[in-house]
């Protein structure tokens, strides 16, 4: 600071005070300049830098719905040491692929019991589901769409008429061909038949023909819909006829053998089956009927149906779906946890009833974990579904409550330990994380995409398309249920529709370039 003074006095000497002052003014003012240029140049860079396009990627909304994000919930690990099992359901045990002093993981299969009828169940269930969702479809305006939506109810009449065979065939063989001796050649009736003997002799040769031609039978593509469906309803009661009236011989029959004691259940159960078969034609007429129609008003003039009722009756059929779902699963008997086989009580080919032991696994270090989610989480939950739990352990879902808990509100899941070591301790909370979609998106799994794939607004969620000329084109959305780090799109999006995969940081009108 001196040496300064000091050259400052001396210039002063020289030169004068005012020249000394007007130079140092001078410099001043052209270092200022300087800095100001030097920001301009900086700022102009900047300007250039934000006006560059910006690179994005974009994925089919179908194919990103169908990686599988998951959601995790807390649950809490708990200590099982056995787990003493029983059959939920009675029936003719089908398949026992285990042995007594094997090793198992949890979710291994002990037992299963016949369910060809639980199966035809879930089949029409889910034929029924596809006509609702069709029938939802339908109401969208547009002819392509509806066009889509009647082919889909025609599938899913398709699908139902095949299984309305599966499941008239099954209580024939089950239940019709008890009463006869030689049922597929020359049946003869094995109860007295208060003179009715030759004529349901006559029926049961009727329906086998009946049935051979309809196994033969296939919807085809171009096949009038309505007229399948009304064959079929005509099959279903021929058998339901005969029931009805081995029924009556039966309850006034004498001298029952004693083989046949006790038959008046299974054909009161058989009819039951035939009337849920009748009931599923129905609906799928109907359905297919209501595609149709609005195919024909979207030709004309374009319109909708009511969403609440079309999203009433998905509900209604996912229900369905899911409660014969929920049947087939009691005909077969799981493992809830690793373990050895100590006890194991049932043979194939052999009868139980609901409640009879099955088998016993125990093991002193066999792990659970207890966790609860949401209602709508519930619904995208299956037994036997993988999960992962905390970082590094695999788990299975082996059972789910069929009600909300009244204490949590929400539904208890059971998740078996399957590592045969892991680093879990009983009464440890951990993360348990499942996956909700995977393959390729089906009509009852939901279009899921990622939380970044939205752009949130003043006037709700969208996401983003590029048009032909590279610029961003929004477009908003109704969100549903979110899973993690993803979001369920309820409206707006198209599994088929190609959108932005990170939409942070963009807007309407942007220019961008697309990443190959």
């Amino acid at each position: 600071m001196l040496f300064i003074q000091r050259i400052y006095r001396t210039l002063i000497s020289w030169y004068g005070k005012t020249v000394v002052l007007s130079v140092m003014g001078a410099v001043v003012v052209l270092g200022a300049a300087g800095v100001f240029l030097h920001l301009s140049g900086n700022s102009d860079g900047a300007v250039a830098s934000t006006n560059a396009e910006t690179t994005v990627t974009t994925a089919r909304a179908g194919d990103m719905s169908a990686i599988g994000s998951s959601y995790s919930v807390l649950g809490t690990v708990a200590s099982t040491k056995e787990a003493r099992l029983t059959t939920e359901a009675g029936g003719r045990i089908v398949s026992v692929p285990v042995r007594l002093g094997q090793q198992v993981a949890a979710g291994t299969v002990i037992a299963t019991l016949d369910n060809g009828r639980e199966r035809a169940q879930v089949l029409q269930a889910q034929g029924v589901y596809d006509a609702a969702v069709a029938s939802k479809e339908s109401s969208s305006v547009g002819v392509d769409r509806a066009a889509q939506s009647v082919e889909s109810a025609r599938l899913a009449a398709s699908n139902l008429y095949q299984a309305s065979f599966t499941t008239t065939d099954v209580v024939t063989r089950d239940t019709v061909d008890l009463f006869f001796s030689n049922p597929d050649t020359r049946p003869g009736m094995l109860i007295t038949g208060s003179g009715k003997a030759v004529m349901i002799n006559q029926m049961r040769v009727d329906v086998g023909t009946m049935l051979e031609t309809w196994k033969q039978d296939s919807m085809s593509p171009g096949g009038d819909v309505d007229a399948y469906i009304n064959r079929a309803e005509r099959n279903v009661r021929q058998v339901s006829e005969l029931l009805l009236t081995l029924s009556e011989v039966y309850k006034d029959a004498d001298n029952i053998r004693a083989e046949l004691v006790g038959l008046d259940a299974n054909i009161s159960g058989a009819r039951t089956q035939l009337d849920q078969v009748l009931s599923s034609l129905s609906t799928i007429k109907s359905n297919y009927q209501a595609a149709e129609n609005a195919l024909t008003q979207a030709k004309i003039a374009g319109s909708s149906s009511s969403a609440s009722l079309a999203d009433a009756q998905v509900t209604q059929a996912l229900g369905a779906l899911r409660l014969a779902q929920a049947g087939l699963e009691k005909t077969i008997v799981r493992s809830p946890i690793s373990g050895t086989v100590q006890s194991l009580t049932v043979k194939e080919s052999t009868t139980v009833s609901p409640g009879t032991p099955a088998a016993i696994v125990s093991n002193e270090g066999a792990l659970e974990v207890v966790a609860y989610v949401t209602d709508s989480d519930a619904k995208n939950i299956e037994i036997g579904n993988g999960v992962q739990i905390g970082t590094d352990t695999h788990g299975v879902v082996t059972a789910i409550a069929g009600a909300v808990d009244p204490i949590t509100k929400k539904i208890e899941v059971r998740v078996g330990v399957q590592d045969a070591v892991s680093t879990l301790t009983n009464g440890q909370s951990v993360p348990v994380y499942f996956t909700v979609g995977s393959g390729e998106l089906t009509s009852e799994q939901k279009l899921v995409v990622p939380i970044i794939a939205l752009k949130m607004t003043a006037n709700g969620p969208q996401v983003f398309s590029v048009s032909d000329d590279n610029t961003l084109i929004a477009h908003p959305v109704v969100l549903g249920a979110v899973y993690g780090s993803a979001v369920e799109i309820k409206e707006g999006l198209l599994a088929e529709e190609f959108i932005v995969t990170d939409a942070r940081g963009l807007r309407e009108g942007e220019s961008v370039v697309i990443s190959l």
